[in-house]
């Protein structure tokens, strides 16, 4: 904490909290023996995950203190992607990723902290495979074809998997509520509510409205509700200037593959804006004309046979 410049009375205050802190096993009703502790912050302190935050910072920081990483967003170097203790290394080749994992591992042991090699997995979006053992903790890491990251589901195939995942979600949502579907006790603004709350919030695709239409009319469509919120996103993001503003606009070296390529998040918004991305960008930093866009119908019409798996 005194590297980040904070006060000596505050460190000095939130170290009286862990020098005598001590803990007791709650069972069936009967208190444990006391233990003291010696790991950890305390459980539902407003101050642990500040100061988690904190420590996984410094590890973070000498970690990467002499790795120079490859992978460029709008000249931004990015080596990783945090979310509280799940990170996510990027690198451009084997060398540069199995020299990521070391650092890592090295400065997480010296600090008293361990990579689960059983919870991290290794993925490529080449079309060459991984030739080389890396390794955590001393286990070789896993390859694999997709993961679950922070609920979403990452693939090398785009967001195919996710999209139907959240498709065989909601179809078990709609079964689980067909009994209220089917109640005429229950108003329809109730069960608009519940599609709403229950439904919708775990699907944003096409397919599933047809299904949805079965059940409740003059529901708003879902690819309008899909449309409003992607590019509400679109203008905070274009409004800011943080990680992704970089990630969304910026562009990366090379070029891409021949043939028919796949569809980019900012496609979506050229194509319900009718506007190139320069003229999207100026506008959205209007924010009473991108509401009043938002609002607009779609500037081109809908067609189910352009739209493909990503």
């Amino acid at each position: 904490m005194k590297k980040y410049n904070m006060g000596q009375k505050l460190i000095q205050t939130i170290k009286q909290l862990y020098t005598k802190a001590s803990s007791a096993v709650l069972l069936q009703g009967v208190v444990g023996d006391w233990f003291h502790t010696s790991v950890g912050v305390r459980q539902g302190c407003l101050l642990s995950p500040t100061l988690f935050n904190i420590f996984l910072e410094r590890i973070m920081t000498d970690a990467l203190e002499n790795h120079n990483g490859t992978v460029s967003i709008g000249g931004r170097n990015i080596t990783n992607l945090r979310f509280a203790d799940d990170i996510d290394g990027l690198a451009g080749n084997e060398d540069e990723l199995a020299n990521l994992v070391s650092c890592l591992d090295d400065t997480s042991r010296k600090y008293g902290m361990e990579i689960s090699a059983g919870k991290t997995k290794l993925m490529t979006n080449s079309t060459t495979p991984f030739t080389r053992n890396i390794v955590a903790s001393g286990q070789q890491l896993e390859t694999v074809n997709q993961f679950k990251y922070l609920g979403a589901i990452i693939s090398e195939e785009g967001s195919k998997a996710e999209v139907l995942a959240r498709a065989a979600q909601t179809a078990a949502a709609l079964a689980k509520l067909k009994p209220i579907w089917n109640d005429r006790n229950i108003s329809l603004r109730s069960k608009l509510k519940l599609l709403h709350a229950l439904v919708c919030r775990s699907s944003c695709m096409h397919e599933v409205r047809r299904t949805v239409k079965q059940h409740i009319a003059n529901y708003e469509d879902l690819l309008t509700t899909v449309r409003k919120r992607k590019l509400r996103w679109y203008g905070h993001v274009t409004r800011t200037d943080g990680l992704s503003k970089t990630i969304l606009q910026g562009t990366v070296q090379g070029k891409r593959r021949r043939g028919r390529q796949r569809k980019r998040w900012v496609d979506n918004i050229k194509e319900w804006t009718g506007m190139n991305f320069a003229t999207t960008q100026a506008l959205a930093h209007d924010r009473q004309e991108w509401k009043r866009l938002m609002s607009s119908p779609l500037q081109r019409p809908y067609d189910p046979g352009r739209l493909r798996d990503q």
